[in-house]
């Protein structure tokens, strides 16, 4: 009987969720077909509707923010770009665009130059590819493991076992650095691309207020597309942020767009 029942379940569910793909493949083109003819706002409604839907894919937030570029909302389109390099770090076209958008942010800050090899490193963990990153530390993982215990695996004499442990020896201690390297990286990485909540203001100006209270004191004033860290401390309708580490206080909620 319950065979039954789950068989006529996925009978049923098999179609509705084909169906809801179609539909989805049908608004997304429709929306494709609003943006080529320069109807921004018809394309804008139709993505939106998507999203609304439980699309999460790149292509949908990088329309996304084409589309709200084309309308003049830089902080909307750095929000759903930023979303989308989550997907897609490495992605030249979404890059550029990210460049160019950021050029309009009002809000500058030249922080100290630091050394060249600590900059190579968080441009990469910040573009890290991380599916792509974790399947050579799996492979770095496997190597290191077949080289550490090839001597035992092999039939072999002693005398050859220790002859090979001997040639062995520096490989080993070589791919152990390179996976312990590996994995440290890539907790790094996880820790600074997931573990961050991060924002981007998509009002023109925001007061950055030093309590939830719109009669508190004004600390600094951020412009749109300003990205901030978003700290835990919250409520219904502010977000306690920081700015650059050294800056933080309140902002509305409806004054930032979450990554």
């Amino acid at each position: 009987m319950r065979q039954r029942i789950l068989i006529l379940f996925i009978l049923i569910s098999v179609p509705v969720f084909l169906l809801g793909e179609s539909e989805r493949e049908k608004l997304f083109s429709k929306a494709n077909q609003a943006y080529e003819a320069g109807q921004m706002q018809e394309a804008l409604e139709r993505y939106l509707d998507l999203l609304y839907s439980g699309e999460v894919s790149f292509q949908l937030y990088y329309n996304l923010g084409n589309a709200y570029y084309r309308m003049g909302k830089i902080g909307r389109a750095i929000q759903y770009w930023e979303k989308a390099a989550l997907l897609q770090p490495q992605n030249g076209d979404l890059n550029h665009n990210l460049e160019l958008a950021r050029l309009k942010i009002l809000d500058r800050v030249v922080l100290p130059k630091a050394f060249f090899l600590f900059e190579y490193y968080w441009d990469f963990r910040s573009s890290a590819d991380m599916l792509s990153w974790l399947k050579r530390t799996i492979w770095l993982a496997f190597f290191t493991l077949f080289f550490w215990f090839l001597p035992y695996w092999l039939i072999l004499g002693k005398n050859i076992r220790s002859n090979l442990n001997h040639y062995l020896k520096i490989p080993k201690i070589i791919l152990l650095i390179l996976f312990s390297a590996s994995i440290l990286i890539s907790i790094d990485a996880i820790r600074y691309n997931y573990g961050n909540h991060q924002a981007i203001v998509i009002s023109n100006e925001v007061q950055v207020k030093s309590a939830p209270l719109i009669s508190s004191n004004t600390l600094f004033i951020l412009h749109e597309g300003s990205k901030v860290n978003l700290i835990l401390d919250e409520n219904k309708e502010w977000y306690k942020i920081s700015y650059y580490g050294d800056k933080s206080g309140w902002v509305r909620r409806e004054d930032l767009g979450e990554i």
